[in-house]
């Protein structure tokens, strides 16, 4: 509703921050935090594995061969599926 009135008032500004921070709120993640913390089951371990082996985001984890994912998830396959 907040992004509707501030649209209409032709606020463009204010209209990006508060669509912004309306999809930090629903993400639950600061934009300056990693995109992997909205992955389940990502500990602050995993998360260095990952940047380690120079993952960034989500696709690159698919990216990844599976020997290097399940080495750096340290996860059983059945909980990776």
């Amino acid at each position: 509703a907040l992004v509707d009135v501030i649209g209409s008032s032709g606020w463009l500004r204010p209209a990006l921050a508060a669509m912004e921070l309306s999809q930090m709120l629903v993400q639950a993640c600061w934009d300056r935090e990693s995109p992997l913390k909205q992955l389940p089951h990502i500990t602050p371990e995993i998360e260095k594995r990952l940047k380690d082996l120079k993952v960034e985001g989500i696709f690159d984890v698919i990216d990844l061969e599976d020997e290097d994912r399940l080495n750096a998830f340290q996860m059983d396959t059945k909980r990776l599926s």
